[in-house]
């Protein structure tokens, strides 16, 4: 899974759903965001039945996409398969 958080740090590529909501979730703890912004994240992201939810989104969409306003900007962070390798001859 690729996780992503755009403006902020460069994408990363972790083996299973779990790693990669939890990674994320990580990295956003690390981020200047208000309580309610940080609370309803961290509920998205590790609350029971996340990764199943995620997985639905992922399925649906071909993304988890999750936004956020820091130092008045919008952001958004994002977890979506890893791009499968290139094609070697």
């Amino acid at each position: 899974m690729m996780v992503e958080i755009e403006g902020i740090c460069a994408p990363a590529t972790f083996p299973r759903l779990p790693e990669a909501l939890a990674a994320l979730w990580r990295s956003l703890q690390l981020l200047p965001l208000g309580d309610v912004q940080a609370d309803t994240l961290r509920h998205a992201l590790t609350r029971p039945g996340a990764v199943e939810l995620a997985a639905e989104s992922i399925k649906r969409d071909g993304r988890l996409y999750l936004s956020f306003r820091m130092n008045g900007r919008l952001h958004s962070a994002c977890i979506r398969p890893a791009e499968p390798p290139p094609n070697q001859e």
